[in-house]
């Protein structure tokens, strides 16, 4: 049986200690991971989970899981001497405004394949294979060094 996976929001709704636990366990880990000076407390913790699922409560536990991983490779900087809920705050919002471009994105996709019609997408697979063919004989001159011949006069 597949279930939806919820909204934050639909789980601190009927049971707020579990999702507020789920959004610290997965803090405690991003904390862990680092091995720097300056580290949250219990109680730092507990109050950013609460900020967190207040905050971003159309996330759902994946995004956060996401979140942190994107954090964790360094797409959003480097940690030096310091993580606290400043720190992970503005990893949340970079995360949320890409969430919400690719959103917007596959909306606007979606859309352009809904309205155009059958002699447009005919024309415009035309244009992409002539343009394809072009950029491929251009990468075959460029590779095998084949010089343009003038014709002759």
């Amino acid at each position: 049986m597949n279930k939806e996976i919820q909204p934050l929001n639909s789980l601190y709704r009927t049971n707020p200690g579990t999702a507020l636990d789920l959004i610290m366990f997965l803090l405690i880990n991003l904390i862990e991971y680092y091995n720097i000076g300056k580290s949250m407390n219990a109680g730092q913790i507990e109050e950013l989970g609460i900020i967190l699922c207040e905050n971003y409560n159309n996330w759902t536990i994946d995004d956060f899981a996401l979140c942190f991983k994107k954090a964790k490779v360094g797409e959003y900087g480097k940690v030096y001497d310091r993580l606290d809920g400043g720190v992970i705050n503005d990893w949340c919002q970079k995360y949320d405004s890409e969430k919400s471009n690719n959103i917007t994105d596959w909306h606007l996709d979606r859309k352009q394949q809904l309205t155009i019609g059958d002699n447009s997408r005919s024309s415009e697979s035309g244009i992409v294979a002539k343009t394809l063919a072009k950029r491929q004989i251009k990468d075959a001159v460029t590779k095998y060094n084949i010089s343009k011949h003038k014709p002759n006069k």
